[in-house]
């Protein structure tokens, strides 16, 4: 069996009044000595994705009665939570304690049961916030960027973010966040902050994402073009599923803007490996309709994205990963290596896999990896046939 080396001693949740400094109190794993001590019942699991951020999570605390459960002041709406995983390098005999959600709270359930007492506690990561409300200045919520480009459109939605919720909970810096290069022309109309931030990254660029992450940073990036991670077979790595599929390609993309102008993108050596006869010809179409794209620039961002991105077969595969590796390093945007046990060998090909979304579940993560090429397949029947 594979030696654990970041071995998990605890997770805590931290609450956070609304004021985004006043803590109120620290939810431990281990339960307290002293009764009446909230503590987490259960290992809380979250998930979180690119274009996106975290998700949903659950901590199931006891220590509180169901009738008692401090309602109002440390259970309370829009309270922000921290979750930090506390780990040791058995290697090193390092303390770590990183933090790998953070998210407010959205709801929660006292609950009086058989096998005890509590409160669940739901929990949503900041980039669901991005959803309450639009882009811009009620009522109208319109907004029009001209001649700007993308990444400095989505650090004003993010700046219009804050100056509604307060407490600066979303940021942004150089290191986040890259200029695409283009000039563009866009007009959001009655667009939520998240549908806004998810339109700049539609007209950045093939394999340009945006996330908020954990620590409620903004990013705006293209895939990197070199591995973040690598994982290996037989250590870390403790399952692989690898489907690959064509469902989903589209090579030919129609791009109507504003004042009803079409303009089409097509990929000729796609219409020819997806399609039928002799010689094969085919057409898979996808009609992109935004009235709020303003010039042809902007259109051949939109069309030229989409186009690269959804012209090719598509390899998507799940990864679960243990803690032989340090798996709290690992967020949705990263790219990952994956090598056979020997490491003599590229299972993945020579691109790197991007993560397109992970779930965190304490002594494993479970990595979704996206890929543009088909390399995948082809090196996972060599793998699995030598």
């Amino acid at each position: 069996m594979t030696p654990i080396r970041y071995q998990l001693q605890s997770v805590t949740a931290r609450i956070t009044d609304q004021d985004n400094a006043t803590v109120l109190v620290h939810i431990p794993s281990e339960r307290p000595d002293l009764a009446g001590l909230p503590y987490l019942k259960a290992m809380p699991t979250f998930p979180a994705r690119i274009n996106g951020g975290s998700g949903e999570c659950v901590l199931d605390v006891g220590g509180y009665a169901f009738d008692a459960f401090s309602e109002g002041v440390n259970i309370d709406f829009m309270n922000l939570v921290d979750l930090y995983a506390n780990v040791v390098d058995t290697e090193t005999m390092a303390q770590a304690s990183t933090r790998i959600y953070r998210g407010f709270v959205s709801a929660y359930e006292p609950y009086l049961e058989p096998s005890g007492e509590g409160v669940r506690v739901t929990c949503l990561g900041l980039a669901s916030l991005t959803t309450a409300s639009k882009y811009g200045t009620s009522p109208a919520y319109s907004v029009t960027h001209t001649s700007q480009d993308p990444e400095a459109i989505g650090r004003a939605v993010v700046d219009d973010f804050n100056s509604v919720f307060g407490g600066s909970l979303l940021s942004y810096s150089n290191d986040t966040t890259d200029a695409v290069g283009a000039s563009v022309t866009k007009t959001f109309a009655e667009r939520t902050w998240f549908e806004a931030l998810d339109d700049v990254k539609d007209i950045a660029g093939s394999g340009w994402w945006w996330l908020i992450d954990r620590d409620g940073a903004y990013h705006l990036r293209a895939k990197p073009v070199t591995a973040t991670h690598v994982l290996t077979i037989n250590r870390d790595v403790e399952r692989i599923t690898a489907p690959k599929s064509i469902e989903k390609v589209r090579n030919e993309v129609i791009v109507a803007r504003s004042g009803g102008t079409r303009t089409t993108y097509t990929d000729a050596t796609s219409q020819t490996a997806f399609g039928t006869g002799s010689p094969p010809t085919g057409r898979w179409t996808e009609i992109v309709n935004d009235s709020s794209i303003g010039d042809a620039t902007t259109a051949n961002q939109r069309g030229n994205k989409e186009l690269a991105d959804r012209k090719d077969e598509k390899v998507r595969a799940t990864v679960v990963v243990n803690r032989a590796y340090d798996i709290d390093s690992i967020k949705p945007g990263d790219t990952v290596a994956i090598r056979n046990f020997s490491g003599s060998s590229t299972f993945f090909g020579l691109s790197p896999l991007q993560i397109a979304g992970l779930t965190w579940a304490g002594d494993t993560i479970t990595l979704e990896l996206d890929e543009q090429g088909a390399s995948l397949a082809r090196e996972l029947a060599e793998y699995v046939n030598p």
